[in-house]
C-alpha cells in the first residue's frame, strides 16, 4: 500500500491477502497436527499457535467488513492502517514459509523451535487485538 494515499480498497485487498495466507497456513498446520503425537507438548504448542492464527483471521475479516462499511475513514486510522498491514502481512508470510519447511518428510514435533513457535503465537494474538480494535474504530 502506498505510504501518500490511502484506499479502503488496498485496505481491502491488503486484509483479503492476509486472510487467505492464515487459511492456507491454518490447513497446513492442522496436517501438521493429525500426523503427530496429541499429548506432545509440540502439538499442544502448534494447536495454541492455530488458535491463534484463527483469531487473527476472524480479526483481518472482522476488519475487512468494516473497512466495507466505513462512510469514513480519520487521517489517524488511515495512517495506524498504512502503518500496520504491511508487518502484519509479512509476518503472515514469514509464518506460512515456517510451517511449510515443516512438512519435510524428516517432520517430527520434537524438530520444531518452540520459542519461535510461542513468539509467532504472541504475535499472532496481538495482531488479532490489533486489527479488532481498528475495526470497532471503524465502526464508531
Amino acid at each position: 500500500m502506498d505510504s501518500d494515499s490511502f484506499s479502503t480498497a488496498a485496505v481491502d485487498s491488503a486484509c483479503l491477502t492476509i486472510s487467505h495466507r492464515l487459511i492456507s497456513t491454518g490447513s497446513e498446520l492442522d496436517g501438521l497436527i493429525k500426523i503427530s503425537d496429541p499429548a506432545s507438548y509440540g502439538v499442544q504448542r502448534l494447536l495454541a499457535l492455530s488458535a491463534s492464527l484463527s483469531a487473527f483471521r476472524q480479526a483481518v475479516e472482522a476488519l475487512r467488513e468494516s473497512i466495507q462499511a466505513a462512510t469514513a475513514v480519520s487521517p489517524v486510522v488511515q495512517s495506524s492502517l498504512r502503518a500496520s498491514l504491511q508487518p502484519c502481512s509479512d509476518a503472515s508470510v514469514t509464518i506460512e514459509k515456517e510451517i511449510i519447511r515443516l512438512l519435510q518428510p524428516s517432520f517430527t514435533v520434537d524438530s520444531i523451535n518452540m520459542d519461535a513457535v510461542l513468539n509467532y503465537e504472541n504475535h499472532q494474538a496481538a495482531n488479532a487485538q490489533l486489527f479488532a480494535l481498528f475495526a470497532q474504530i471503524l465502526q464508531m
